[in-house]
């Protein structure tokens, strides 16, 4: 079944009936929001609405308690932690349930029993969606200045001509180095960057080697030193002090693969985002290398991206813990790449995400685990695998992984039923809008959500049988222009 014609109990046509509706209830102030909502969404004459250059932009919005904020331990990571508290790989738990559930003709949580060709498939699907993540690091955490991932690009395998020392730059004007960057990372498949200035807030006081395993932690510390490029050292890796920026990188995951959640076309979505950010974030390091400047692909290692994002102007952390952007909603992987080239930075967005997630609730409501809190803003979490010292909704992440395990593939229900994933519709253009600047009709934009049982969850095998896939299962008219 089409996704354009599946709403539930009311249709779209009916849908801009009731805005005209509104319209006129509203008075001068709805003709005047419509009329706002048309300059913000005009074309800038190349056929597509510039969401982003209309946002607000303010300083960043990340709360941080001086005396209470120390940089995250890569060993309370939720895979790391919870693997030591149940003694088991709590990855591997979860891939191993998930054959077991493959072999039985079972695909997770709550799903039936499928013909064993169909289960098989799923199972396929996951699997080579996930070949370039594995060979580029895997999620990152824990791969840091390995394999592909390598701090200075010299990688074992690789012939010797291709791990080339480059002459210093000779290029410095951070403008057009700037321009330059973000041409390379949409040129190597990003659909969304930003540059943000270095904040070592968001870096690992310490890397776990042996990550995902029941064995104690083996770490080293990450320091930041006068060197002239990223090192690795028999008790510490090193990124140099004239670290300045980061280039962050945001790619769009397969929405409607992931409404098939918890299941395991949904981890074939995220593991599928997984590879291209592998892909990109390595090229565009050795992008940055050839240019004369270091750089560190990062994934999702070296420290989290959520906070790198929202300084890089992207979007805001929402209720999930996840970044909301005005593209693709939570439906995102995040990657980024450090470095000391003099670049611009972008500004941080407002999309009212903290008032609309204040009100919401929705991805809470939905989580299967209940690891989603339904509580207020706070500065510490229900565990160790939380950030302390940061002004944020935290979530009980032993909950979540939990789940996973037991569902023998990941979950993503907080994506799905968010009410800013959504597919490319003006009706959605102008919602996002409305949010951003009339936030007493957030709740008038939930009742409708629900009634258009968006998020409802779809059955995998009508994705693949009835569903016309795009390359990576992105929509083509989404992608996001880079302001360069």
């Amino acid at each position: 079944m089409s996704d354009n014609t599946r709403h539930g109990d009311v249709k779209r046509r009916d849908f801009v009936k009731m805005l005209g509706g509104l319209g006129a209830g509203f008075g001068v102030s709805g003709f005047t929001m419509l009329a706002n909502r048309e300059k913000a969404f005009a074309s800038d004459g190349n056929d597509e609405p510039d969401i982003r250059s209309k946002l607000n932009t303010i300083d960043s919005p990340i709360q941080v308690d001086e005396k209470r904020y120390e940089r995250f331990n890569q060993k309370n990571l939720a895979y790391n932690l919870l693997s030591r508290e149940t003694n088991q790989n709590c990855v591997m738990k979860m891939f191993q349930k998930g054959v077991t559930y493959w072999k039985s003709g079972q695909t997770g949580y709550e799903i039936p029993e499928m013909d064993p060709e169909d289960a098989r498939t799923m199972m396929a699907f996951m699997w080579g969606a996930n070949s370039m993540n594995v060979i580029t690091g895997a999620f990152g955490e824990g791969e840091e200045n390995k394999g592909a991932l390598s701090w200075t690009g010299e990688i074992d395998f690789v012939d010797e001509h291709f791990n080339h020392h480059f002459p210093p730059p000779t290029m410095t004007d951070p403008a057009k180095l700037t321009r330059l960057v973000k041409q390379m990372a949409r040129l190597s498949g990003a659909d969304l960057v930003g540059i943000c200035r270095f904040n070592k807030k968001w870096i690992y006081s310490e890397v776990q080697r042996n990550p995902m395993v029941p064995d104690q932690p083996i770490t080293k510390k990450i320091t930041f030193e006068d060197v002239d490029q990223p090192k690795e050292l028999a008790d510490r890796l090193i990124i140099p002090s004239d670290v300045s920026h980061a280039v962050v990188m945001g790619y769009e995951q397969a929405r409607l693969l992931g409404q098939t959640s918890p299941s395991i076309l949904n981890m074939a979505a995220s593991g599928l985002g997984y590879s291209r950010m592998g892909f990109s974030s390595v090229t565009l390091a050795n992008y940055i290398r050839a240019q004369g400047y270091w750089a560190i692909p990062c994934k999702n290692g070296v420290g989290p991206s959520v906070p790198f994002a929202i300084e890089a102007g992207l979007g805001q952390d929402g209720r999930s813990g996840l970044l909301i952007t005005p593209e693709f909603g939570p439906n995102v992987r995040l990657d980024k790449v450090l470095t000391n080239m003099p670049l611009v930075p972008d500004k941080p967005i407002d999309l009212g995400v903290y008032e609309f997630c204040n009100y919401c609730k929705k991805c809470a409501r939905e989580c299967p685990s209940k690891a989603i809190s339904m509580a207020d803003r706070t500065w510490e979490g229900p565990t160790p695998m939380s950030m302390v010292g940061v002004y944020k909704w935290y979530n009980d992440h032993r909950k979540c992984l939990s789940f996973w395990m037991e569902n023998g593939n990941n979950c993503g229900n907080c994506v799905a039923v968010c009410p800013f994933t959504k597919g490319d519709f003006w009706t959605h253009k102008l919602t996002e809008w409305t949010i951003k600047n009339i936030p007493v009709a957030d709740g008038l934009w939930l009742t409708l959500d629900d009634a258009f049982h968006y998020g409802e969850r779809r059955d995998a095998n009508e994705v693949l049988r009835d569903v016309d896939i795009t390359p990576y299962g992105i929509e083509k008219d989404k992608f996001a222009k880079s302001k360069l």
